[in-house]
């Protein structure tokens, strides 16, 4: 068995065709007769491109690498003509570069690569990006309403190919982020190293605005990354990593960039959207128990383990909400966030949480095994879910308990809410019930946790994509 992996985006055209970039070890893999390349090249993988048509039945598919590894784990974006814009990076010296490439030689250990397919699967052109050290790929790449395309990524390069008015013209670190604008015949336009005097990642989203701004996330170990005067967190918070935001008008120069982040681990790689207002979102993972969250939070605090982070920020970069969001054990923000109809966020990861807050209608209401993907639908006016909060308080006593108990629940809008009792691995040890509640009302709900071990336990009430929890001791 060999391994077919496809972490170099998914897009959709006009037509509602379906295109997956990723990368196989597979040299059988299913390409078609008359594929741009239909042998394996060599290495440890190569890339694949796939174009699925809207009933799910293959249009063609392609390899792309050459004779070392080539991996397609950056961007896949869809232009105004219907064409297809892929990034990765590759070891291959032969890997297939057209006569009208930008930089016809591998420069390096590890190069990207950036390439233009049609929409019937013809390279239009390609070409390597990089220096004489590693450079990665493994951001991702958008295009603007000119059909110019931005890439971001990040190298160990210093003689990374920058241009002559970059922000950024020298490495500052390690590893620094760059970012680069291409126009569509695939000249560059410009590039700039962005990073400080430690390592910094671009693994997250990037995307652009109405006026062609361009956005980049990521994350950094640098105390001395490039942030603006004025922005939201302009010093690092401290622990092993901060996620940073940054936002580059169209020629390149910076307008404005953050820190986000603790004392914890805090990483920016889940994604961004744009919604019609020019406003940003952005997900991400954190490790931190103080990271910033607004008043009006869906989740206030840290759950346990790895949780994930929603933030919105305004055009100059002002917070407007941000929240956490998880349960008990890891949840991990690596799928991708969008914007969608009716000011709606479409968020996409998975998690080890048993208790990780799904609504009482989900489609899958109960943690399937060590691992499940996780699929939330978030509004974007507060960052909560689509329907009201239908608590404002819950509290219990006694507590401590020797194994009975009273909650008290006082309900602001009306609903269904489920309650259950959480063991400190996450995993429901008890469901305690689930009610409709009038909104305005009192509710006293007598429990009995006699057939429950002493110890320190969470009482968890969901219900309306909101959750809400309580500290239980018992003792026996």
């Amino acid at each position: 068995m060999q391994d077919d992996i496809s972490q170099g985006g998914i897009s959709l055209d006009g037509e509602g065709s379906i295109y997956l970039h990723g990368f196989t070890e597979s040299s059988n893999f299913p390409v078609t007769t008359e594929a741009f390349q239909t042998e394996y090249g060599g290495g440890d993988y190569d890339s694949f491109l796939i174009k699925l048509n809207n009933d799910g039945s293959r249009s063609w598919a392609t390899y792309l690498g050459g004779a070392d590894t080539d991996a397609g784990r950056g961007g896949c974006k869809i232009d105004l003509d219907g064409n297809v814009i892929v990034q990765g990076w590759t070891a291959s010296t032969n890997f297939p570069i057209t006569a009208n490439a930008y930089q016809q030689d591998h420069a390096g250990i590890i190069d990207i690569y950036l390439a233009k397919f049609s929409p019937d699967g013809n390279l239009i052109w390609s070409t390597f990006f990089g220096g004489s050290a590693r450079d990665f790929g493994n951001g991702n790449c958008t295009i603007d309403a000119n059909n110019n395309i931005y890439i971001h990524g990040n190298t160990l390069s210093s003689d990374f190919p920058v241009s002559t008015q970059a922000f950024q013209s020298i490495s500052a670190g390690s590893h620094d982020v760059y970012v680069a604008k291409f126009t569509s015949a695939g000249a560059m336009e410009w590039s700039t190293f962005f990073g400080g005097n430690a390592s910094d990642y671009g693994t997250g989203g990037c995307v652009v605005d109405q006026a062609n701004n361009v956005y980049i996330q990521g994350y950094s170990r640098s105390t001395d990354l490039p942030t603006t005067s004025g922005s939201f967190q302009p010093v690092f918070g401290g622990g092993f990593r901060d996620a940073f935001l940054a936002k580059f008008d169209q020629t390149g120069l910076l307008k404005w960039s953050t820190y986000f982040g603790g004392s914890g681990d805090d990483l920016g790689s889940g994604g961004l959207a744009l919604d019609n207002s020019n406003n940003i979102y952005m997900q991400g993972r954190t490790l931190s128990n103080n990271l910033y969250t607004t008043p009006d939070a869906f989740q206030s605090s840290a759950s346990g383990g790895w949780d994930i982070y929603f933030v919105k920020f305004d055009e100059p970069g002002n917070v407007q909400w941000s929240t956490y969001y998880g349960g008990a054990q890891n949840d991990q923000a690596d799928g991708g966030l969008a914007y969608g109809p009716d000011d709606m966020l479409l968020a996409f990861g998975w998690t080890r949480s048993a208790n990780f807050p799904v609504s009482i209608d989900a489609s899958q209401s109960q943690f399937g095994g060590a691992a499940d993907q996780y699929l939330i639908k978030f509004s974007t006016i507060l960052g909560t879910s689509n329907n009201p909060h239908i608590v404002s308080d819950m509290a219990i006593w006694p507590n401590p308990s020797n194994g009975v108990a009273t909650i008290s629940i006082s309900p602001i809008n009306s609903g269904i809410i489920k309650l259950d009792v959480v063991d400190i691995k996450g995993n429901i040890v008890k469901h305690i019930l689930t009610k409709s509640l009038i909104s305005g009302q009192k509710y006293s709900i007598d429990a009995d946790f006699a057939d429950l071990a002493a110890g320190i336990y969470v009482v968890q009430l969901s219900g309306s994509g909101e959750l809400t929890t309580k500290k239980l001791i018992i003792t026996k």
